[in-house]
């Protein structure tokens, strides 16, 4: 899991990253991107100015890209440098991690509506317990927060176990009552070839060997953006897809009007 320092100016851009906010990080994320001019004006913007060696420490290990990709710098680092507070969970121990099972566990009290930002930037598509990863993220969040998620949509055939999409989104803020600040597809990226992960799992499953020299097409991958801001305080509710289903599906001019009527009689507690 990693976020560019690009994606970091942008959130503070719009305000989504406070002076001396709080932000959980949902999966302890590496730095990305961070050349040194870059990390001088992201704590420029703050009012801060970093040690020289600090600075360079952060730029060397945020290096990414074919064959470069180094890993040794952390998110939380270069937000802690700028005045901000920062806890990740996450199953392994990272960068001020706090060591937290998506599947299982609950957030802490004294955490809940503690966190000004929440970023979910390549976590929960890792995660089978959808309901208890994104009720995490609702409860972590204050009222007049944000929650920022990066996440497969389309591709990434052979990564995690989801790939989401808009109305997914579209409708857990709806139901949710969360602001919706902003959206927008990150991609292309060069994807892989569908029937890799067939063959990685032939070793285990005989019925795929079959498919040992099947070659498919590079799905080009392609990430969901979006930023919402939390209104009430209210526990999570979950919605339920109906506008496509066989027997209620609606015109597509019909549909937009339609999605949210209703709500309150049948939200799924």
């Amino acid at each position: 899991m990693g976020i560019t320092l690009g994606n970091l100016r942008i959130l503070r851009q719009m305000g989504i990253l406070p002076d001396r906010g709080r932000v959980l990080d949902i999966g302890s994320s590496n730095l990305y991107g961070a050349d040194r001019p870059s990390i001088d004006e992201f704590a420029q913007d703050f009012g801060y100015k970093l040690d020289a060696d600090r600075a360079d420490t952060l730029a060397d290990g945020s290096a990414y890209g074919a064959g470069v990709t180094k890993n040794a710098s952390w998110v939380g680092e270069l937000l802690e440098s700028v005045g901000m507070t920062y806890l990740a969970f996450d199953i392994a121990d990272g960068y001020a991690t706090q060591i937290l099972n998506l599947n299982e566990e609950t957030i802490p009290p004294k955490l809940r509506g503690y966190f000004d930002t929440v970023l979910n930037f390549g976590t929960t598509e890792h995660v089978v317990n959808q309901l208890n990863a994104f009720r995490v993220i609702h409860d972590a969040v204050k009222v007049g927060g944000h929650i920022v998620h990066q996440l497969p949509t389309v591709g990434y055939i052979d990564h995690g176990y989801f790939c989401y999409t808009p109305r997914f989104f579209f409708d857990l803020a709806g139901h949710n009552e969360y602001e919706l600040i902003d959206f927008r597809y990150d991609g292309p990226g060069a994807g892989s070839d569908m029937f890799g992960i067939v063959r990685d799992y032939a070793s285990y499953f005989p019925a795929l060997t079959k498919h040992a020299e099947a070659k498919g097409p590079n799905l080009q991958d392609f990430a969901i953006s979006i930023v919402l801001r939390k209104t009430k305080d209210m526990p999570l509710r979950l919605p339920m897809e109906t506008s496509t289903s066989v027997t209620l599906a609606r015109a597509a001019t019909d549909a937009p009007r339609r999605i949210f009527s209703g709500l309150r009689r049948r939200i799924w507690k």
